[in-house]
């Protein structure tokens, strides 16, 4: 179906798809998926935004469905974040594709490896040999942002070289 589409509307290989989907099941519930992916334009990152509304008080999974993520497509990085989070990260610097992590992140192997000592406790090692970082609760962006800035002091953020020659640091 990708194929007919492709050769149809004219898509190009080297931007990709940006496909969504989104579910609304019970009141107060929605699930969001959204990416881009199968370009081979060597300025655009693979992405994938994976967006939870929950009734107030509900429990949801982040640090499970980001570890599922990590183990099935090992991404260069990921993180969950919530408005105030991200708010105390731009205002430390960072921006819109570029590596980050929130108060649960994800570190391919080679940006694991740069994580300060200070923060190897909040690391959990994956099969992928990146690391889950469970860095806060939510409500503590600026616990965020402080380890945003650590990570980014020590090189586990550093940006990809653009055009990029490859997908994970």
């Amino acid at each position: 179906m990708l194929r007919e589409e492709e050769a149809g509307e004219g898509w190009t290989e080297r931007t990709g798809v940006g496909p969504s989907l989104v579910a609304a099941s019970a009141p107060g519930w929605e699930i969001s998926v959204s990416g881009r992916t199968g370009g081979e334009s060597p300025n655009l990152l693979q992405a994938m935004l994976l967006e939870i509304e929950s009734v107030e008080g509900a429990a949801v999974p982040e640090a499970e469905l980001l570890r599922a993520v990590a183990e099935v497509w090992n991404p260069d990085f990921g993180d969950v974040v919530d408005g105030a989070e991200r708010d105390a990260l731009r205002g430390v610097g960072a921006r819109v594709a570029r590596p980050a992590v929130g108060r649960i992140g994800y570190l391919s192997p080679a940006r694991a490896a740069l994580v300060p000592d200070e923060l190897r406790t909040v690391c959990t090692p994956l099969p992928t040999g990146g690391v889950l970082l469970d860095i806060a609760p939510p409500g503590a962006p600026d616990t965020v942002a402080a380890a945003h800035l650590r990570l980014r002091d020590a090189g586990a953020l550093e940006p990809l070289p653009k055009p990029m020659d490859r997908s994970t640091l």
